[in-house]
C-alpha cells in the first residue's frame, strides 16, 4: 500500500509541476487557431491586398532587427546581473549580436551561418557560437521555424556544431532573450512564439521547441531567484 501511494504522490506531483506548462501551450494553440481564422477571413477576398501588406521596405527591416536585438541584449543584461556566475557586459554583447548575419541582407536560417563567420573573422568566438545556437533551445535543426536557405554544406556544418556542441548558460540566456525580445521591448514568451509561428510557419518540432522554451524561463527564474518577466519588466 505504501509504495502505490508513493507512486500516486510521485504521479500527483508530476502533473501538478506540468499543469502551468500545460495551460501556457493550451493558452498558444487557442491564440494561434483565433489568430488564423481571423487572418483568414479578413484576406479571404483580398489576395492581392494581403500580399501588398506582407511587402516590406528594406529600412523597415533592418530596423526591427536591429532594434529586437537591442531589447534583447537589454533583457540578457538585466537577467545575468542577477545571476552569480553571468556577466552582464558579456551577456549584452552576446544579445546584442545574436542577429548579426543579418546585416547581409534578407535571408532565414542563412543568417545563423553568416553571423557565426562574420564574429569568428573579427576574433570574437564565443559571440559566433552565439550567433549558431541561439536558434535552437531545442537542438535539432529541423526545429527551425522557417526557410532553410543554407547550402547542403552549411547545413551539415550546422547539424555537426549542434550536435558536438554543449551549451552554457550564455547559449540558454541568449536562446530565452531572443524569445522575449519584440523590437519595441521586451515581452511574454507566449506572445513571441505565436508571433514567429504566424511569420514562420509551424513543423513537427515547433512544440517541442516551445517547451524548450519554457524550461529555458524555470531554468532562469530559478537561477536568478525571481520571474524573469519582472526582471525584464514585461
Amino acid at each position: 500500500v505504501r509504495k502505490i501511494m508513493d507512486t500516486f504522490k510521485e504521479t500527483e506531483d508530476y502533473f501538478q509541476f506540468i499543469r502551468p506548462y500545460q495551460e501556457a501551450m493550451d493558452f498558444l494553440m487557442v491564440q494561434i487557431k483565433i489568430l488564423n481564422e481571423d487572418y483568414r477571413e479578413k484576406y479571404r477576398d483580398y489576395p492581392i491586398h494581403n500580399i501588398q501588406s506582407r511587402i516590406k521596405e528594406k529600412e523597415s527591416i533592418v530596423e526591427n532587427w536591429t532594434d529586437h536585438c537591442r531589447t534583447a541584449g537589454a533583457c540578457a543584461r538585466k537577467i545575468a546581473e542577477r545571476c552569480k556566475d553571468l556577466d552582464g557586459d558579456r551577456a549584452y554583447a552576446m544579445g546584442l549580436l545574436h542577429d548579426i548575419g543579418r546585416r547581409e541582407g534578407v535571408m532565414d536560417m542563412k543568417h545563423i551561418i553568416c553571423g557565426y563567420r562574420f564574429m569568428k573573422a573579427m576574433g570574437y568566438v564565443d559571440i559566433a557560437r552565439i550567433c549558431l545556437t541561439h536558434s535552437f533551445p531545442y537542438k535539432n535543426i529541423k526545429s527551425y521555424n522557417g526557410k532553410n536557405d543554407c547550402s547542403e554544406e552549411e547545413t551539415i556544418f550546422i547539424k555537426d556544431f549542434l550536435e558536438q556542441r554543449e551549451y552554457d548558460d550564455y547559449d540558454r540566456l541568449i536562446q530565452l532573450c531572443d524569445a522575449v525580445s519584440f523590437p519595441k521591448g521586451s515581452t511574454y514568451i507566449e506572445k513571441r512564439l505565436v508571433d514567429v509561428v504566424m511569420r514562420r510557419g509551424f513543423n513537427d518540432l515547433t512544440i517541442p521547441k516551445w517547451k524548450a522554451f519554457f524550461d529555458l524561463k524555470a531554468y532562469f527564474d530559478e537561477k536568478a531567484g525571481e520571474d524573469i518577466y519582472k526582471i525584464i519588466k514585461v
